[in-house]
């Protein structure tokens, strides 16, 4: 091939390079469209945050849950996940995903000891505590669970579902009071939550009417 058609390529190559780079937005640009932009651009910044986005975009996505677009809202948490469940070790996210299969093939005691190397291999990684409280909850291990999640919460302190992990199983435990506090708490967070809302609803229905048979 002649020195100019290979510079000819090179060029072409090149220049196809810098235009899909280009078009590829940097975090800080989707963060902006998140705070600033359209509906339209909302919600594509929303969803790609997912995929591009690193633990520094995590307050903006929070900050987007309460977002008037109810698919920016849905698009904000589902990228939340995302970024949540990366720990940075491939290892450490494949263990990850291969407990939470385990969990829905309800397999707990093998998701248990799955999380338990996720643990032992990533101590600092919020969703290997959460997804084995999940696990916990799900045998019955409430205590071991809350234990759990108390750890999730302390390396993450926005983590609405450690926080309404917390709420669950102090309800299994017949401590409403409690339960009440962390799921208003879950629900400061992430406010789309019809599920904890309605629970929430029906304990605070349950101590009126306790406080009203006492009197």
């Amino acid at each position: 091939m002649r020195a100019r058609t290979v510079a000819a390529v090179l060029t072409s190559a090149l220049a196809i390079v810098a235009t899909a780079q280009a078009q590829t937005p940097t975090q800080e640009a989707l963060v902006q469209k998140l705070q600033e932009g359209t509906s339209e651009e909302r919600r594509h910044a929303a969803g790609v945050l997912g995929d591009k986005g690193d633990h520094s975009a995590v307050p903006h996505l929070i900050d987007a849950l309460k977002d008037d677009d109810a698919v920016v809202r849905e698009l904000a948490e589902h990228s939340l996940w995302a970024i949540w469940n990366r720990s940075g070790d491939p290892k450490i996210d494949a263990l990850l995903q291969e407990g939470i299969h385990l969990i829905q093939s309800n397999r707990l005691d093998e998701a248990i000891a799955t999380f338990d190397e996720v643990v032992k291999g990533a101590p600092g990684f919020p969703e290997g505590y959460n997804r084995r409280a999940t696990a916990y909850y799900l045998a019955g291990q409430y205590e071991k669970s809350i234990a759990d999640c108390d750890e999730a919460i302390r390396r993450n302190p926005m983590h609405f579902g450690a926080l309404s992990g917390l709420g669950y199983n102090y309800f299994k435990l017949g401590k409403p009071e409690r339960a009440i506090r962390y799921f208003e708490q879950a629900l400061d967070i992430n406010p789309n939550k019809p599920r904890i809302r309605s629970t929430l609803i029906e304990l605070e229905r349950a101590l009126r009417e306790r406080v009203r048979d006492s009197i």
